[in-house]
């Protein structure tokens, strides 16, 4: 038995002045320019953006071994993905998105190949296809003229990812042009959007048939088979974001507004009762035809419960029409659709469907990265995890749950946050397949960070790294179901809350909060007699449980704590106040909104994110200082070995990056002027930590690159039996250091 030694690493910088509360305290109207200097320095970067093989960063070692045709086709078991041939093993899914069109540029098959083991070394197990319809249209002159040269580039990725054994993802459309000819960035208009025409134009719907059924259906002459056949297609979206293409209420009114008022004339019978029951903001109309069409955001029509009434019916035929599709064409995965909205109709809707995805993003930018495009410096710890909550809030009890797409986008400076706000929770409630949006994974040059470009952003793939362990390493413990919260579309409340600001986009609040705490999902019926049967150990609460009789919303966080404590789903010493503080139920994730901390506490992964200045004690890891707002996060890469015992680790730092000559209006970074070039500068700090661990006195300190490449040895510089102590100064923009015995 080896003796347990304490290994303390000091790496020591100067301070770093310009934090966030430095930044918000200077003038407002005061422009700011990011360049080098002390408090900005140049990450270390290598001229190729791939990993080195058999470095501390490659993560293939600890993928499943074989092929795709030798794992097995993926089936649903227990509210899971599993393998059809050894369903006791649950299968969770790191996804990469590739967008053909961007991705594949100028790479050819031996590129391909390598592509599609960068991709496995990177520790993703699948593949989501993003625009692959407009990737195949890309230059061509008719409607389902498939590109030959981009088609052959998609047959031999495939090829390709399946002797890595990664599986896919397929969106059946992504366009709002589908399978016609044209430019896609010149046809934006929501209402000549296919997203909105394929509700009732024949010819949108002819031409999504034959586009999928000329991707699926063809024999690829690399693997041999069918995609539709092929076990490496685990699942579909039919169509994504469709719901921007109804409720976003910008149509066709030739289509929609007979039919709306319509439904409206077969309700109510005359104008005067319609008047009466909508109230004096319907006192303008005088006549059925005065009426306009239904706005998308339920909470801006004058009556929301007779939109959604004449919505809904609208999406089902929708549905049902896609599954109906699929069928003919002999889809043996699992089809979805609906992945972007999470209020309680889409919830009622999803009811159908054999599994749920959903995009959610955090300070989405208004204007990508053009000039004046906007995003907000708010913390999602502050927030209470939303952009995950957003995610709980739209999970289906003993469904796989997928998130099709999620960011904390660029250039927020808590991007640091994501890997633990929705790595770990997702981890946490045992969610089935995580995307982060897009390409984390690219062989295109190395560039300045641009939002959606992940590869072009260290902090997006450094989250991506600390999400591989929590996620799908599993280092977090998964929670057992605890919390279910019920919903019946037919119920008085729903009627009542329908159109309330709050549950127009997802679930509020106090509905979702338990989900930092306990498993968690949701049902939403037609009535409260197709709710099933709880699982052991469950506890169900019904929307009416959150509102008075009025509909107005009341404060149930102690009462739903003192419930789950009762239940023993949660233990008497948990530190949960149900506002602010929040603990999972087993011990490992601890959030408090006030300080915008956040610890993760596990065998092989402890770490926090935190404020500068910030103390924390962990299991097996001290951070005694840290000078800079961001992520400090230990992981063992040693097999499966917890931190006590691991002879390799990577200790990841994670602060604040943006590009040089980036300019902003203000201090606060919140509008964009300009974007910026090369090099990429990273927010300097120091820190100082303690690491208990069996091999202390052989640890040495390797400072990494982004490809793996060790940059210089950093022997103790003192200590003893107990302890070694190592000094560095991070002025060279290093985010990873190796941690080894050799």
């Amino acid at each position: 038995m080896y003796q347990l030694l304490l290994c303390t690493l000091i790496l020591l910088a100067g301070e770093c002045s310009l934090n966030a509360a430095a930044i918000v305290s200077a003038p407002a109207s005061t422009t700011i320019k990011i360049q080098a200097n002390d408090q900005w320095v140049p990450l270390v970067q290598s001229a190729s953006n791939r990993i080195k093989a058999g470095s501390a960063l490659d993560l293939s070692s600890f993928q499943r071994d074989g092929t795709v045709d030798e794992l097995g086709r993926i089936v649903i078991k227990g509210g899971h993905f599993v393998f059809a041939d050894n369903p006791a093993v649950q299968v969770r899914f790191l996804t990469n998105a590739v967008t053909p069109w961007k991705d594949f540029e100028n790479l050819g098959h031996r590129e391909l190949e390598e592509f599609a083991g960068e991709i496995r070394r990177s520790g993703y197990n699948m593949v989501r296809t993003h625009f692959l319809d407009y990737s195949l249209m890309r230059g061509m002159s008719d409607d389902l003229e498939f590109s030959k040269e981009m088609q052959d580039k998609i047959d031999y990725f495939i090829y390709c990812i399946k002797k890595n054994g990664i599986y896919l993802n397929f969106d059946c459309m992504t366009s709002w042009i589908g399978y016609t000819a044209g430019n896609m960035f010149k046809k934006k208009a929501p209402e000549i959007s296919l997203k909105s025409r394929i509700y009732h134009d024949p010819a949108v719907r002819d031409n999504w048939r034959k586009g999928v059924e000329r991707i699926l259906c063809r024999i690829n002459p690399y693997t041999g088979m069918r995609l539709i056949d092929d076990p490496v297609l685990v699942m579909a979206v039919a169509y994504n974001e469709q719901e921007y293409g109804l409720w976003s209420g910008k149509y066709d009114g030739a289509w929609w507004l007979p039919r709306w008022r319509d439904f409206l004339r077969k309700k109510y019978g005359s104008i005067r009762d319609l008047k009466q029951a909508w109230g004096t903001r319907a006192d303008k109309f005088k006549r059925f035809e005065d009426i306009p069409a239904p706005a998308g955001e339920l909470k801006r029509n004058i009556n929301p419960l007779d939109a959604a009434e004449f919505l809904i019916p609208l999406e089902q035929e929708m549905a049902h029409w896609y599954a109906a599709q699929m069928k003919e064409m002999g889809f043996r995965g699992f089809l979805t659709n609906s992945n972007c909205i999470a209020n309680s109709c889409y919830n009622y809707l999803r009811k159908e469907w054999p599994l749920t995805a959903m995009n959610q993003y955090h300070a989405h930018p208004k204007g990508w990265i053009s000039p004046n495009s906007v995003i907000e410096q708010n913390s999602p710890i502050a927030s209470g995890a939303q952009v995950f909550r957003y995610f709980a809030g739209a999970r289906q009890a003993e469904k796989p749950f997928v998130v099709t797409e999620h960011n904390v986008c660029f250039w927020n400076r808590y991007r640091y946050e994501q890997a633990f706000v929705i790595g770990g929770y997702s981890a946490f409630q045992d969610i089935d397949v995580l995307t982060c949006h897009s390409a984390p994974v690219s062989f295109q040059k190395v560039d300045a960070i641009k939002t959606f470009f992940l590869w072009t952003d260290p902090i997006a793939k450094a989250s991506e790294f600390l999400t591989f362990f929590l996620f799908r390493r599993q280092d977090v413990t998964a929670t057992k179901p605890a919390i279910r919260i019920r919903s019946a579309r037919k119920s008085d409340i729903f009627r009542k809350t329908v159109g309330l600001p709050n549950m127009s986009w997802g679930m509020p609040s106090q509905q979702s909060m338990p989900a930092l705490i306990a498993g968690f999902s949701t049902e939403t019926t037609e009535t409260s007699k197709e709710w099933r049967q709880l699982r052991p150990g469950e506890l169900a609460f019904s929307t009416d449980f959150f509102y008075d009789k009025k509909g107005k919303e009341r404060n149930v966080s102690n009462e739903l704590l003192t419930a789950m404590r009762k239940a023993g789903i949660i233990s008497p010493d948990n530190r949960s106040n149900g506002k602010t503080i929040f603990e999972s139920s087993t011990q490992e994730l601890l959030l408090d909104r006030d300080r915008k901390y956040m610890q993760i506490d596990t065998p092989r992964f402890q770490g926090v994110c935190a404020p500068a200045g910030v103390k924390a004690r962990l299991s097996n890891f001290e951070i005694r200082d840290m000078t800079t707002d961001g992520n400090l996060a230990l992981v063992s890469v040693d097999d499966c070995k917890p931190l006590e015992e691991a002879k390799r680790m990577v200790l990841v730092y994670m602060t604040n990056a943006l590009n040089t000559n980036m300019e902003f209006s203000s201090p606060e970074m919140t509008k964009l002027l300009k974007c910026g070039t090369v090099p990429v500068l990273i927010q300097h700090g120091s820190f100082t930590v303690v690491i208990k661990n069996r091999h202390a006195p052989a640890l040495k300190l390797y400072p990494l690159d982004m490809t793996g490449n060790r940059l210089k040895e950093l022997s103790a510089i003192g200590g003893s039996d107990t302890e070694c102590v190592f000094s560095c100064d991070n002025r060279e923009g290093i985010i990873y250091f190796e941690i080894s015995t050799e």
